[in-house]
């Protein structure tokens, strides 16, 4: 019971501190930082009303947008490295940095153990979890064909070509694929040794 009270309250203040956050700019709602804050704070959301019932959300929902969300808190290093500059003020601290830790938190403590039942779903669940990561990437690309410019700015227009913006999702793609095996190896320390 503790655990949904908890999840459902975590859940419903990192979707109100998301969607405050981008209160004075909704139209810039299509970044990852929203989306992928949104997304977890829903999943949490519901996960906690589901074990009210004694239901859960299936860990690979979980899985799936860890790489969203930790993506999102790579802006901490972009920052602090001056790769990058963010918007950290005010409420924009919470998503870039603080949820995502939460989310981390949530899923690697409060969630159910995992349940892999051989090494090919284990390799399964490993490839297919940066899919929603990989589907921002394309919109990305999109928006970059619709308005010359990418969401973040992170690659200068005259870099989109196709010697690029491959080997780039190459390495995002594989980059995520290792983060996957990374959360999922840690979930599994902590069902062994802390739940």
């Amino acid at each position: 019971m503790k655990k949904a009270i908890t999840k459902s309250i975590v859940g419903a203040c990192i979707i109100a501190i998301a969607i405050w956050a981008y209160a004075d700019c909704f139209e810039l709602c299509y970044e990852l930082t929203f989306l992928s804050n949104f997304a977890c704070g829903a999943i949490i959301l519901i996960d906690g009303i589901l074990n009210f019932f004694q239901k859960k959300v299936p860990a690979l929902v979980y899985e799936m947008v860890m790489p969203c969300i930790l993506g999102v808190f790579t802006t901490v290093f972009m920052e602090l490295f001056s790769i990058a500059h963010f918007n950290f003020g005010q409420q924009m601290l919470f998503l870039h940095s603080i949820h995502p830790l939460v989310v981390l938190l949530i899923f690697l403590v409060a969630t159910p153990k995992l349940e892999i039942k051989s090494r090919k779903e284990y390799l399964l669940r490993v490839f297919i979890s940066p899919i929603p990561f990989m589907g921002y990437l394309l919109f990305d690309l999109i928006y970059f064909f619709v308005n010359h410019e990418f969401v973040y700015g992170l690659l200068e227009p005259s870099d989109a070509t196709a010697l690029v913006l491959i080997p780039v999702a190459l390495g995002c793609y594989l980059l995520m694929s290792f983060l996957s095996y990374g959360v999922i190896e840690l979930k599994k320390f902590t069902d062994r040794h802390i739940i």
